[in-house]
């Protein structure tokens, strides 16, 4: 968020205001994430940790050697968006973001990014 936003000034919203509903969004969000990922990483271990694999990556299958099951690539993603939004919130940390600014920033504003990436992909996929 920067303080001059065209978004901020259309919305009549003040920096301090935009900067905690950011927090909130950006929380809820990872609330979300996590227990997302947990209830499907328990549903694919409780249906049978056999073909655990074959579920949460990517393996080839078939007679082609590049075609990968879809489930497993949309899950993949899935893992390593969760990983990037993890680092995001464990450098979003209030204790993280005041003694390490410069890091927290740099971090945030590439995690961010690609988890977009990755949560967009997923939509592709």
């Amino acid at each position: 968020i920067g303080r001059r936003s065209a978004w901020l000034e259309k919305a009549g919203a003040s920096y301090s205001s935009a900067v905690s509903v950011h927090r909130i969004a950006g929380w809820w969000c990872v609330a979300q994430a996590v227990l997302h990922s947990a209830l499907f990483v328990w549903y694919y271990v409780d249906e049978g940790p056999a073909d655990l694999d074959w579920k949460l990556l990517p393996v080839p299958h078939g007679s082609g050697r590049y075609k990968f099951n879809a489930l497993g690539l949309v899950n993949f993603i899935g893992v390593l968006s969760m990983v990037a939004g993890l680092v995001l919130a464990v450098f979003s940390t209030e204790r993280v973001r005041r003694s390490r600014f410069g890091t927290f920033y740099r971090t945030h504003v590439m995690t961010s990014f690609f988890f977009v990436v990755l949560v967009w992909g997923l939509f592709m996929t």
